[in-house]
């Protein structure tokens, strides 16, 4: 098999676990994190610890204790690169797979130029700082691709649905279900098979759903388990018209509707052979 790696995920996750953001209050430094009992506030110098247990979000212990930024303390780079030899390794080992192909996106994709809003509430959030000394590591190590005009997403279902025997998606991003074949979530640790028609339900549930993570405005209302409702007795063949009728239902256009479907739908050809959906 050959393991087709969303290289994005990794390198987001691993930059981010190798900074903290430095807070002051003028005479001494301090970190913010997040534990069962709620939060807390550390001092670097000291290590005291004071607890917030009424507090959920780094957010509201700023505006509780008005500390300010002062600096970000990033991890030595051998240690973050090593963080990303261990994942990359252990995902294709996991995954049972001989080869492998990693995908990185590479600026905005197409799916910018559609919607102004399409991942706008990611904008205020600054890049890890360590981003380009591990994207300049996959490509050196893993032969890592650039992916322009389309995500790395986009990457992973046009190679799948070329060869859906002999790959496997190596992704935990829930987007990737509507794509038939082979399937790993290093996250669940599990390998599983998506059938054409599962991929396509689940296509149509996000469709009604929306998705907040690239912040695609579905159907207010109707979260996961309500899309499952609504679609279990619809066959795939008719779900089209069906999601198309909500829209219509709950005052959105068949505009609006298109527009989803192509900010959701994961290529499965070149973009210069399929602009999204077909609608």
């Amino acid at each position: 098999m050959h393991a087709l790696i969303d290289g994005d995920i990794p390198k987001y996750a691993i930059a981010f676990a190798c900074q903290r953001d430095v807070y002051t209050d003028g005479k001494q430094e301090f970190f913010v994190r997040k534990s069962l009992a709620g939060m807390e506030v550390v001092s670097l110098e000291t290590e005291e610890t004071q607890h917030y247990p009424e507090l959920r979000s780094k957010k509201a212990v700023l505006e509780e204790t008005r500390l300010t930024h002062s600096r970000i303390d990033v991890d030595p780079v051998a240690n973050c690169l090593h963080s990303v030899k261990v994942m990359i390794d252990g995902i294709i080992k996991a995954s049972g797979a001989t080869s492998y192909s990693v995908y990185l996106t590479k600026g905005e994709c197409f799916r910018f130029k559609l919607s102004p809003i399409y991942k706008a509430n990611r904008a205020d959030v600054p890049k890890p700082v360590l981003i380009p000394e591990i994207q300049k590591y996959l490509i050196n190590k893993y032969n890592a691709q650039f992916c322009t005009d389309i995500e790395a997403d986009d990457a992973l279902g046009i190679a799948q649905c070329q060869d859906p025997r002999k790959t496997i998606i190596c992704t935990t991003d829930k987007d990737l279900d509507m794509i038939p074949g082979s399937h790993y979530n290093w996250n669940k640790e599990s390998v599983y098979q998506v059938s054409s028609d599962q991929g396509l339900r689940f296509f149509w549930q996000q469709v009604l759903t929306g998705d907040s993570v690239d912040n695609i405005i579905g159907l207010k209302g109707i979260g996961c388990k309500t899309a499952l409702k609504l679609l279990a007795d619809v066959p795939t063949k008719d779900c089209k018209e069906f999601c198309l009728n909500e829209y219509l239902k709950r005052d959105r256009t068949k505009e609006n509707f298109i527009l989803n479907c192509k900010l959701l739908w994961i290529l499965r050809k070149p973009l210069s052979e399929t602009y999204a959906l077909k609608a």
